[in-house]
């Protein structure tokens, strides 16, 4: 599977331990695929909902380590991408938070 790195003050996790990850939209930005950040995880996947929200754009990708939701500034950017593109989504290494290292089924949210 894909790899992604949480901050090292996260106290009792091995290297390739399988996590849920919680992720705040705002901390993750879409990538301009020229600069490869150290700081930063990156993943690609495909648009699955895309949405114009005035002052911010939001978009929920599906990754291969599964859907991830970018709440972005709407300024500065080009128009809404639309769904079905390919694009990647990044976010700092501090950003993600382990909140258990057991798989979670949506189907038993209520």
């Amino acid at each position: 599977g894909t790899c992604v790195k949480v901050s090292p003050r996260k106290a009792g996790l091995e290297i390739g331990a399988r996590l849920v990850l919680a992720l705040r939209p705002e901390r993750v930005a879409i990538a301009n695929g020229s600069t490869i950040r150290t700081d930063c995880n990156c993943v690609e996947g495909k648009i699955t909902s895309a949405a114009f929200m005035g002052m911010q754009l939001l978009y929920v990708v599906e990754t291969s380590i599964g859907s991830i939701t970018a709440l972005v500034p709407s300024f500065g950017q080009n128009a809404l991408k639309p769904v079905g593109s390919t694009i990647s989504v990044e976010w700092p290494v501090d950003a993600a938070i382990p909140i258990s290292d057991t798989p979670i089924s949506m189907a038993n949210w209520s």
